[in-house]
């Protein structure tokens, strides 16, 4: 079991080494591999259920949502976890999907720097290895907005949009890390 693309993905392989299935069944249970399988729907479903909330509670307070990355990440969260409330838009850097509108939930996909003109507070990044990059292509482009991962817990999301707006605030020169 392990995890991969900047811990996106968990994959699991087993290979067959000519030991017995009793023993080959043992060391997976000893993985609790069988314990991740039949928990996944519920943490599946907690996780889903704490995402729902808080974008509820964004959205009843006015806090405008703009997601990161109009890839299959994105348009999956917003037509699941979203449902297309709080979302205001998606943001993509692909200018061959600017303009254009999420299927199910309508969000316009548009370009870094339309950002301001919907009022977004928060930015929710689907893909973690873009994080620092885009909040530095935010401090560039003059936003100043919290922004944080999806792979962070929403009760986690205000600690760690603080943090991630003081790092991006920094803005430091020639470090490698502009777009």
């Amino acid at each position: 079991m392990e995890q991969s693309f900047g811990g996106q993905f968990l994959s699991a392989e087993y290979l067959v080494d000519g030991r017995d299935r009793d023993a080959a069944t043992e060391e997976i249970e000893s993985l609790q591999f069988t314990e991740l399988v039949r928990s996944f729907s519920a943490r599946y479903r907690d996780e889903l259920t704490a995402w729902k909330a808080w974008l509820g509670e964004q959205d009843a307070a006015g806090r405008g949502i703009a997601l990161w990355g109009a890839g299959s990440k994105g348009v999956t969260f917003a037509n699941t976890a979203a449902s297309g409330a709080g979302i205001r838009c998606l943001v993509d850097v692909n200018p061959l999907k600017h303009g254009r509108f999420v299927a199910g939930g309508g969000q316009e996909v548009i370009a870094p720097h339309r950002l301001g003109e919907f009022a977004v507070e928060e930015v929710l990044v689907m893909n973690p290895l873009y994080l620092e990059e885009i909040r530095t292509s935010l401090s560039e482009l003059g936003y100043h907005v919290d922004c944080f991962c999806i792979q962070d817990s929403p009760r986690r999301a205000h600690s760690i949009a603080a943090q991630g707006g003081i790092n991006a605030a920094k803005n430091y020169p020639n470090d490698g890390d502009s777009i």
